[in-house]
C-alpha cells in the first residue's frame, strides 16, 4: 500500500467522522502528544538535576583538596627533610652519648648495642628477588650509669634529644638513692637513632 493510498483511506475514514469526533480524536492526539512532551521533559529535568548534584559534589571535593593541598606540600616536605636526615645519619651513638655524659660530669658504665631493620617489620615477609634497597635501620643503645644526680640525668636526656641526628630515648628505668630522692643508685635507658641504609 503506497503512502497516497494511505493517505486517501485516512481522508475517507476522516469524512465519514462528525465534527465531534473529529474534536474528540485531535484532543486524545494532543493529550498524547503532550504526555510525551512531559515524560521526556521530566527525565531530562532530573538527568539535569542529578548532574549539578554531581557538579556541586565534585565542586565541594575539589575545594577540600584545593584547602588541603598546603598542609599536604608542608608535610611532604617535611618527610623529604626528615628522610634526607635518615640518609646523611652518620651518628656513632655510643660516642655522642658519652660526651654528653661527661659534659655532664658522670660517665656510662656499660654498652649494649642493638640494630634492627624496621622495614621488615612495617612491609612484612619479602617475596620473589631480594633487590638491593636502603632500609630503615635501628641502632640503639641500652646503658647503664650509677650514682647520678637528676639534675644531670636530665641535662643529659636534653642534649641526648637535642642532637640534629633522628635520636630519641626510647625507654629509662631509675632506682633512686634510699637516702637523697634528688640522687639516683642507678638507671638504665636505651637510645635509638634512625638511618637509612642498605639492606644485607
Amino acid at each position: 500500500m503506497s503512502s497516497s493510498s494511505l493517505l486517501s483511506l485516512g481522508d475517507g475514514v476522516m469524512s465519514t467522522l462528525s465534527d465531534r469526533e473529529k474534536l474528540s480524536i485531535g484532543l486524545v492526539v494532543v493529550l498524547v502528544l503532550c504526555t510525551v512532551v512531559w515524560f521526556v521533559s521530566s527525565a531530562l529535568s532530573d538527568e539535569a538535576a542529578l548532574l549539578r548534584e554531581q557538579r556541586d559534589l565534585l565542586s565541594a571535593d575539589l575545594a577540600e583538596v584545593r584547602a588541603a593541598s598546603p598542609d599536604f606540600l608542608r608535610r611532604k616536605e617535611r618527610l623529604a627533610a626528615y628522610e634526607e636526615r635518615l640518609l646523611s645519619n652518620q651518628l656513632d651513638l655510643s660516642k655522642m652519648m658519652e660526651r654528653a655524659a661527661r659534659d655532664q660530669g658522670f660517665n656510662i658504665e656499660d654498652f649494649k648495642e642493638n640494630r634492627r631493620v624496621l622495614d621488615e617489620e612495617l612491609a612484612g615477609p619479602k617475596k620473589g628477588k631480594k633487590q638491593e634497597r636502603k632500609a630503615l635501620v635501628a641502632y640503639s643503645q641500652q646503658v647503664t650509669i650509677r650514682t647520678v644526680s637528676l639534675k644531670q640525668l636530665a641535662a643529659f636526656l636534653q642534649a641526648v634529644e637535642a642532637d640534629p641526628a633522628p635520636v630519641r630515648v626510647t625507654s629509662l628505668e631509675v632506682t633512686p638513692s634510699t637516702g637523697d630522692r634528688q640522687e639516683l643508685r642507678s638507671v638504665r635507658l636505651s637510645v635509638t637513632t634512625y638511618k637509612r641504609e642498605k639492606d644485607n
